[in-house]
C-alpha cells in the first residue's frame, strides 16, 4: 500500500485524532525553568507569607513555580536550594512565583518550609518505580 492509500484509510485518521488528543491531555510544557512547589510546611515562614500547600488533586503542571529568589533566576530545584542556603538569618527574602511575589523572613535555624522539585514537563504522574524514591512498610511488633 502506498502513502496515498494510507491517507484514504479511516483507521489512520482515527489513530491520528487520538494521538493529538493524547498530546493535549498530558499538557506537555516546553518551558520547564523554575522550581515547582510540592509542599509547604504549616506554621513556616512560607505559610505565614501566604504560600499554600498544593493539594494532591492539582495537576503537576498547574503547581506554583518559583522563578526568582531575591532577583536571582531559578532554573531548577538545585538553584532554589542553593539560593536559600546563602541567605543570612533575620533577613527578608523576596520570592517571585508564577502567580505572585512573596516576602518571607529567614529565621534562625529554621527552613522556609518550602519543598520543591524540578518543573514537570507534562501531567503524567510517575510512580516510585519510574520516578525513583523509597518505600517503607512498617509492621507493628507483638
Amino acid at each position: 500500500m502506498n502513502f496515498k492509500g494510507l491517507l484514504k484509510n479511516w483507521k489512520i485518521w482515527f489513530l491520528i485524532f487520538w494521538l493529538i488528543v493524547a498530546v493535549f491531555s498530558i499538557n506537555y510544557k516546553f518551558d520547564t525553568s523554575g522550581a515547582s512547589i510540592t509542599s509547604i510546611e504549616s506554621n513556616s515562614s512560607a505559610a505565614i507569607a501566604g504560600l499554600t500547600n498544593p493539594g494532591s488533586s492539582i495537576q503537576p503542571t498547574s503547581r506554583e513555580v518559583i522563578t526568582y529568589v531575591n532577583n536571582y533566576k531559578i532554573n531548577d530545584a538545585v538553584d532554589f536550594y542553593t539560593a536559600i542556603a546563602n541567605i543570612s538569618s533575620d533577613s527578608i527574602v523576596k520570592i517571585k512565583t508564577s502567580q505572585t511575589e512573596y516576602s518571607l523572613l529567614k529565621e534562625d535555624n529554621k527552613s522556609f518550609g518550602i519543598t520543591v522539585t524540578d518543573v514537570p514537563g507534562s501531567n503524567l504522574r510517575k510512580g516510585l518505580d519510574l520516578q525513583g524514591g523509597t518505600r517503607v512498610v512498617l509492621q507493628p511488633s507483638g
